[in-house]
């Protein structure tokens, strides 16, 4: 059943557009500043005088016609796997597809572009415009596309760390590609203090047995996500999702040494989501599975 809206209605909020029936999954980050949905919808037509947020289109499928108009531009054609097309706030727009379509939508708050913006110190974070895509490809936005999707697929351990991770890198890159603000964005430079370090890792070896949040972790140190993930990498050398899943296996480690515990229940003591989770992070790091190196001690 089509589902047009009229043109005299007010933004609405892109997740209202969203059938229940299509939704295969959806994540949101970040107190609602992104809503990530994996949808695969049937044929049918939209139009819309503005949504309220950013949306980010990445698509699966190939072959089929689609038409996408934004404003006065229009694309007729058919869709690749990699197109996407980018709408920006309060920005009317309208699509037609005639085949089953799959993809990976972002529903973006603008005030998290203005809170990265405003961590890396652009002097202009309360006047950003993004620039909308009738039709592109973005192989940066591919890598994302395909990391954010296979997580949500997985429920992979250390899922919201990972993701909240992937979704600070997504929101740089379309600042630094798509606003107004290209090539103003300054790295982060430096360490952090050895206090601060050491009051991270303490944080993060208490908590292994529970989720932990980029978010809980830079707030030990008092920096912001993006600008604590720069500096922890440059303190450690890896990502604080990284660390944190060493610290994880390393845990394992000790607990197959030390206690007849079930593989099972040393899984869940790690932070791991299952036994399945923590064998391909242990095998990976180690090279063999925990019950072989439970027998090799």
């Amino acid at each position: 059943m089509t589902q047009l809206l009229s043109s005299l209605q007010v933004a609405m909020d892109p997740l209202e557009h969203f059938k229940d029936e299509w939704i295969v999954k959806r994540k949101t980050l970040g107190t609602g500043e992104i809503t990530i949905d994996h949808v695969i919808e049937e044929p049918d037509d939209f139009i819309t005088p503005g949504y309220n947020k950013h949306v980010l289109c990445f698509q699966f499928n190939s072959g089929a016609r689609q038409v996408t108009r934004i404003e006065n531009d229009e694309y007729d054609g058919s869709t690749k796997p990699g197109n996407i097309w980018l709408l920006s706030a309060h920005t009317a727009a309208s699509w037609h597809w005639e085949t089953k379509d799959e993809a990976l939508i972002f529903s973006i708050d603008p005030a998290a572009l203005r809170r990265v913006a405003l961590e890396n110190n652009h002097p202009k974070a309360d006047y950003l415009e993004v620039r909308s895509v009738l039709y592109g490809h973005d192989p940066i936005l591919a890598r994302l596309a395909a990391h954010f999707l296979q997580e949500m697929q997985s429920e992979g351990f250390g899922g919201r760390l990972y993701l909240e991770s992937l979704a600070n890198l997504f929101l740089l890159h379309l600042l630094r590609r798509y606003c107004t603000i290209e090539d103003t964005l300054k790295p982060c430079e430096g360490r952090l203090p050895k206090y601060k370090l050491n009051r991270v890792l303490d944080y993060i070896h208490a908590h292994l047995s529970n989720p932990i949040s980029l978010d809980q972790i830079a707030q030990q140190a008092n920096l912001s996500k993006c600008y604590f993930s720069q500096m922890f990498k440059q303190s450690m050398g890896i990502s604080p999702h990284q660390y944190v899943l060493q610290q994880r296996v390393a845990k394992a480690k000790e607990l197959l040494k030390q206690t007849q515990m079930p593989i099972a229940n040393i899984a869940l003591e790690c932070g791991f989501a299952n036994q399945t989770h923590l064998s391909r992070h242990f095998r990976l790091q180690t090279g063999v599975s925990p019950k072989v190196y439970r027998k090799e001690l």
